[in-house]
């Protein structure tokens, strides 16, 4: 049975896989790594974390995203006219997320190597400090998921390009807290093929 969150609070997770992939040359998204597409090991962690619930937010890739996750193919939605952006899937994640959402944690489709026990980590976080953004991070380079309360969603309908919510990181650092994680391979996302044999090699050592 899955697990719930400690108090009384509705944190929904948002899994940004819209991208164009077009650094990496193919949709990235369901190449396998250990015999698994990489959008279905981000999506199966998430799944099995305290959060409430969650959504895929896929773009013209959702034929592809729907195909290789189909157990969660009702929690995926396609971003309308989308035109790559990662502040494009931000804005309109919050549209579809559920009214009595008190936060969200955003989290990047193509970081296979996330666990569930950081996502569960940054939950705690939020629910015992007080604070209303959460990050990770590791030698003082802040990382990805990244979880914002409910007081700021208005700030994030508002960003533009490639940043998402990161630059909301740094204007309201007072009303942050990170949580240190130990292995910096947590942060590794995939953008090249060399990415792609990095995170293989990692995941078929068992390192993680």
């Amino acid at each position: 049975m899955k697990v719930q969150n400690k108090i009384d609070k509705f944190i929904f997770g948002v899994i940004l896989a819209a991208g164009y992939s077009s650094r990496f040359g193919s949709e990235k998204l369901i190449v396998k790594v250990k015999g698994k597409s990489i959008i279905k090991h981000v999506a199966e962690k998430v799944n099995n974390s305290t959060l409430n619930d969650f959504v895929v937010i896929a773009g013209k890739n959702y034929p592809v995203i729907k195909n290789e996750i189909p157990e969660f193919e009702n929690k995926i939605k396609e971003v309308p006219d989308n035109i790559a952006p990662l502040s494009c899937s931000v804005r309109f994640s919050l549209s579809v997320i559920p009214e009595n959402t008190d936060a969200v944690v955003f989290i990047l489709g193509d970081m296979p190597l996330i666990t569930t026990g950081l996502i569960n980590r940054m939950i705690d976080k939020y629910i015992e400090s007080g604070k209303k953004i959460i990050f990770p991070f590791h030698d003082n380079t802040i990382g990805n998921p990244k979880l914002f309360d409910k007081i700021y969603f208005d700030e994030l309908k508002k960003v533009t390009g490639d940043r998402g919510g990161r630059d909301l990181v740094s204007l309201y650092q007072n009303d942050s807290a990170g949580i240190k994680v130990n292995n910096g391979y947590l942060f590794m996302d995939i953008d090249t093929e060399e990415d792609l044999e990095r995170i293989s090699s990692i995941i078929g050592a068992g390192i993680l």
